[in-house]
C-alpha cells in the first residue's frame, strides 16, 4: 500500500492525523482529539506500521475528547475519522445517435457491463430486476488498487434492472466510469 496517499484518500468525514498512546494496563490505545466529536468512530494505519499500513479499527470507543481501541496501535500517525457509506444509482443507459443525442425509441439489450475505478479497495455491485433474483459482487481488496475495473453479465433490457454501486468501507471507493456491451433493435416487440 505504499503507493496509496492514505491520508485524502480515506473515505472519511472530520478526518485527523494523530499519534496514540499505549496503555498496556488496559490494553488500549488512546487518541487526544482536539475537537468534541463523539461519533469519531474509525482509525486507519499509516505508514509506519509496516505490512499493516492501511489497516482499518472499527468501532473505536469515543468520548469527549479521547477515542481509544484495543491494543497497541502507537507506532506512527493514524488516521481517524467518521464512516459514511457511498451509494451511486447510475441513470438507465441509453444508446447514443450519430448526433449524440439518446435514442429513445427501439429496445437496447445490455448484456454486460464494466466498472471502473481508480483508487479503490471496496465496493458492492447491487443488481435487482423484477423478473430475477437480486444478485451481487464484490469488490474487496486488502490493500487499494491503483486502478482496475470489474466486469459482469447484465442480460436483460435497459430500464429492467436498478443498479447500485456502493460501499461502507472507509477505505477509498472512486467509481471512474461505466460501460456496457449491448445489441440494439430500432423496432420494439409489441
Amino acid at each position: 500500500m505504499s503507493t496509496f496517499n492514505w491520508v485524502p484518500n480515506a473515505k472519511l468525514d472530520r478526518r485527523l492525523v494523530l499519534i496514540g498512546t499505549y496503555n498496556a494496563g488496559t490494553d488500549k490505545t488512546s487518541w487526544i482529539l482536539p475537537i468534541d466529536d463523539q461519533t469519531i468512530d474509525t482509525a486507519i494505519l499509516g505508514p509506519a506500521f509496516g505490512e499493516l499500513e492501511g489497516k482499518v479499527l472499527y468501532p473505536l470507543e469515543t468520548s469527549a475528547l479521547l477515542a481509544k481501541y484495543r491494543g497497541n496501535h502507537s507506532a506512527g500517525l493514524v488516521v481517524l475519522g467518521r464512516s459514511f457509506d457511498m451509494t451511486l444509482v447510475p441513470s438507465q443507459p441509453y444508446l447514443r445517435g450519430e448526433s449524440g443525442n439518446a435514442v429513445i425509441g427501439g429496445r437496447l439489450f445490455l448484456r454486460h457491463m464494466t466498472v471502473m475505478h481508480q483508487n479503490t479497495g471496496y465496493y458492492e455491485i447491487t443488481i435487482e430486476e423484477t423478473s430475477r433474483k437480486t444478485r451481487a459482487e464484490v469488490l474487496s481488496k486488502t490493500d487499494v488498487e491503483d486502478h482496475g475495473s470489474v466486469k459482469l453479465w447484465l442480460g436483460s433490457e435497459s430500464g429492467a434492472q436498478t443498479l447500485t454501486i456502493g460501499s461502507d468501507s472507509p477505505l477509498p471507493a472512486t467509481i471512474t466510469a461505466l460501460e456496457f456491451d449491448a445489441d440494439f433493435s430500432p423496432w420494439r416487440p409489441k
